[in-house]
C-alpha cells in the first residue's frame, strides 16, 4: 500500500492532487490529505471485487 501513498509524493503525484484541487476549489494540502486517506480504502475494496 506503501507504493500507492508513494505515488502522491511524486512528481505525477503532485500533478494529480494540484488537477482535484482545482476541479472542487479546495486547498492543496486539505486534497492531498483526502486522497492519502482515500487511496488505500478504495485499493482495498477494488481488491475485494477482482
Amino acid at each position: 500500500m506503501s507504493g500507492i501513498l508513494d505515488l502522491l509524493n511524486s512528481d505525477p503525484g503532485q500533478s494529480i492532487i494540484s488537477g482535484v484541487s482545482n476541479d472542487t476549489k479546495q486547498p492543496q494540502n486539505k486534497t492531498q490529505d483526502v486522497l492519502t486517506m482515500a487511496l488505500p480504502v478504495l485499493m482495498a475494496a477494488m481488491k475485494i471485487n477482482t
